[in-house]
């Protein structure tokens, strides 16, 4: 059936990867700390050298991929049937409702040429909802942080102290996390770890910002890389050439374009995080919003929509439900961060204003990027290994960045490409994706516990100073400072009781 663009109707592992996968991906509970926990020994042998991960299948290492990519914009195209002639400005040319791949001008070209040759091809092409497809690319973002080879945050490693500061007479101030002495080697509760007079969720709240603090330009390029790789690269082989051809819409719409978006975050310094190393006395902050990147999809409708999984650590609490989109067997946490958004007036996403917090500087398509076609057509393994393929990936997160990426960000990139073209190949030869949530459930967690009478800020703040007065005059050291600030916050508890 032929339907106008605007309107069209979609058309409608083995046991030992399972185990693999389980052993790697074995989660953290929710009230303990691990440090120091080293993979399993099947991980190690396996999963981490890349080119001996058998845990996902793979496309034939023999076989010719080949890209195929979707219709750009309408404006200049000429109606399917070739024996019309008729184009875009000779009238309203309408999308096929089952591929989306190819445009006429009316029912009966529509009908002649799929009789002629349209048949064959629209049958191969299966339409996956990006709205429902999402969550999957945030579940990659997690695998990432998981993974061994990503550094954990010092603050997981080393006894802290936080302080929720409320703003003073300059305006917002950063919560700020003392650090400097080791945990020892294992798990350690919570409680033990932050030793801050704090609830149980905002403990658990602060772990997750630390745990998924930086890395967002290779995770989210992986994920691009993949995405355009395993659905837009195609086997074309005589071994697989039945395969479905994998193409994402939303709103009844083609995504025509996928790929990063540089920018800031606007977030406050009340969203940020300041550390000081009670030790060295070495200050820092952690991920810089004014250097963030984000995913975007174009539709062929005109409509932006975008995908953020590294707001987390800026304190954003929209959280994904990946129960539905985890591997077979998996156990552990069933909400990870993440937001999808617009910036058109649509029902399909929330809304976000441009000029919101995220602003916009620059745009990098990742899926019509010429110099990662070679990339794309090659298969996992052989892309990994190939050094020309490798380089020209190198060089395009360079020039996203606009500078020269860091030695461990070049290494996390080749893992997590690993990471997210085997999730979703995963996912494709299973088939899952044909049984995800059509809306998945968006959780927001609660805001952390802050004093909200203005006459206990203002003596907060006016506390805070005289005890960084008495640490700059060598009277007392940073611990004992936070243990009489401790001591002074539970006296304010008591005297409001």
């Amino acid at each position: 059936m032929l339907r106008a663009e605007s309107n069209a109707i979609p058309a409608h592992v083995d046991v030992t990867s399972r185990v693999l996968s389980r052993l790697y991906l074995n989660r953290i509970a929710d009230h303990r700390v691990q440090i120091e926990s080293p993979p399993h020994s099947c991980v190690l042998n396996l999963i981490l050298p890349t080119q001996h991960w058998p845990l996902m299948s793979t496309p034939r290492a023999d076989g010719e991929r080949k890209i195929f990519l979707p219709i750009a914009e309408m404006e200049g195209m000429k109606c399917a049937y070739e024996s019309c002639s008729t184009t875009s400005q000779d009238a309203q040319l309408r999308l096929c409702a089952g591929c989306k791949q190819a445009v006429y001008c009316s029912s009966q070209c529509q009908k002649l040429d799929w009789k002629k040759s349209h048949k064959p091809a629209c049958g191969k092409t299966q339409i996956i909802n990006l709205e429902s497809y999402h969550p999957i690319l945030g579940y990659i973002s997690h695998l990432c942080h998981e993974h061994p080879a990503v550094p954990v945050h010092f603050a997981l490693k080393e006894y802290i102290r936080y302080i929720e500061l409320p703003p003073d007479e300059e305006g917002e101030i950063s919560p700020l996390v003392m650090h400097g002495l080791p945990l020892p080697p294992g798990s350690t509760p919570l409680e033990e770890w932050c030793t801050t007079e704090v609830s149980h969720d905002d403990r658990l709240r602060l772990r997750h910002r630390l745990k998924y603090d930086g890395h967002v330009l290779p995770i989210v390029l992986a994920t691009c890389v993949a995405l355009a790789a395993e659905l837009y690269a195609t086997d074309v082989s005589s071994s697989t050439a039945n395969e479905k051809r994998l193409r994402l819409s939303i709103a009844n719409s083609p995504v025509t374009d996928f790929g990063i978006v540089t920018g800031i975050a606007d977030v406050g310094d009340e969203n940020r995080l300041a550390f000081q190393n009670i030790i060295t006395g070495e200050w820092s902050v952690n991920q810089s919003p004014e250097d963030h990147y984000w995913i975007y999809f174009k539709t062929l409708a005109g409509h932006d929509f975008f995908v953020d999984y590294g707001m987390f650590s800026f304190n954003f609490p929209g959280m994904l439900n990946i129960k539905p989109y985890k591997f077979p067997l998996m156990d552990g946490v069933d909400e990870i961060p993440g937001f999808f958004f617009t910036t058109a007036t649509n029902v399909t996403a929330p809304t976000v204003l441009d000029g919101g917090v995220w602003i916009e500087d620059n745009r990098f398509s990742v899926l019509r990027e010429s110099t990662l076609e070679s990339f794309f057509k090659l298969t996992c393994e052989s892309a990994l290994a190939d050094k020309a393929a490798m380089t020209a990936l190198y060089s395009f997160m360079d020039k996203v960045s606009d500078h020269d990426c860091t030695a461990l960000d070049t290494n996390l990139l080749k893992v997590f490409v690993q990471i997210a073209r085997k999730t979703i190949r995963s996912n494709v030869v299973g088939k899952q994706y044909l049984e995800f949530p059509e809306r998945p459930r968006l959780v927001f967690w609660p805001p952390p516990e802050v004093p909200d009478d203005p006459q206990i800020e203002q003596r907060t703040v006016k506390r805070v100073k005289v005890l960084a007065r008495k640490i700059n005059k060598g009277e007392i050291t940073r611990w004992e400072a936070q243990d009489m600030f401790i001591a002074w916050q539970k006296k304010q508890k008591a005297k409001k009781k």
